[in-house]
């Protein structure tokens, strides 16, 4: 079970990345992406920040890379805004679990309303 302060510390980098993003790369980056997910080591050392985009996973690989490139400014930005000793450091990975989410919940879907169906 995570913490309360590691899952504290996510969503406040979730947010600082998301809010840095949108004011200084939005234009850099293609289609419409989305960080879909921190997670943060135990020792809060480091913060993996998973990265989703709707248009395919090549745009996403190409938005990882850009944000890679100011990974060292975004994570300038988290350290002056997070108050701790130690800030995470930060990676940027393609969220690949995001569309099997998706189809799993489009697949359950499906089978509600099939059962709905077969009900009346």
């Amino acid at each position: 079970m995570e913490s309360y302060r590691v899952q504290r510390v996510e969503k406040e980098i979730r947010e600082i990345a998301s809010s840095y993003i949108v004011y200084n790369l939005g234009s850099e980056l293609e289609g419409f992406a989305t960080l879909t997910r921190v997670i943060c080591s135990r020792d809060l050392k480091t913060a993996k920040i998973l990265v989703h985009t709707f248009e395919g996973e090549a745009q996403a690989q190409r938005n990882v890379s850009k944000l890679k490139e100011h990974a060292f400014d975004i994570q300038r930005e988290i350290n002056s805004q997070l108050r701790m000793k130690y800030c995470p450091r930060i990676q940027f990975h393609v969220d690949d679990k995001y569309e099997e989410a998706l189809r799993v919940q489009e697949e359950l879907r499906r089978l509600e309303l099939e059962r709905n169906q077969g009900s009346n």
